[in-house]
């Protein structure tokens, strides 16, 4: 019951055009998954569609906004991708720990979203390709470790999908 459960990540296309896609969390949260529904105005009702969902999670340091040398080929590759294909929606969200106080964690997160954003549209993908959004340290991760809690939510979360 304590370990962390890792569930892959499901697309499924409804008959009313809803996606639902389960990504890890721990069990305390119900089904031991967490569920993300969205809406999707161009598919079809009549047949299950694989879509092009990608879920790209970059960590960083303790207080820090700056990317990880690692990172950069990440997102290089990421941007390649939105270059190629301007139908997708990067969704780039920022959070942070629970240390210190919210305020200034919520614009370190702040930071770490705009900071991902910022180096792609650098890498040439457009502006109107990305959302960067920030939740600081309201939404955090689970771990059984309260020292792993901190590492990993210490992030940055990119959803690609179709707009």
């Amino acid at each position: 019951m304590g370990k962390v459960l890792i569930c892959s990540v499901l697309l499924i296309l409804c008959v009313r055009q809803l996606v639902a896609f389960r990504i890890p969390c721990s069990p305390p949260l119900g089904s031991g998954c967490l569920t993300i529904t969205t809406q999707l105005d161009s598919l079809a009702t009549s047949t299950l569609t694989e879509l092009p969902l990608s879920i790209y999670i970059l960590y960083f340091d303790q207080s820090s906004p700056n990317l990880r040398p690692g990172d950069k080929a990440t997102l290089d590759s990421l941007a390649e991708k939105l270059v190629k294909q301007p139908t997708l929606l990067a969704t780039v969200t920022g959070y942070t720990d629970n240390v210190g106080k919210r305020e200034l964690n919520l614009v370190l997160a702040e930071y770490r979203a705009k900071t991902v954003a910022n180096y792609l549209r650098q890498r040439g993908v457009l502006a109107d390709q990305i959302v960067a959004k920030w939740e600081g340290p309201d939404k955090k991760a689970s771990a059984e470790d309260p020292e792993a809690v901190k590492t990993i939510s210490r992030r940055v979360v990119v959803l690609l999908a179709p707009r």
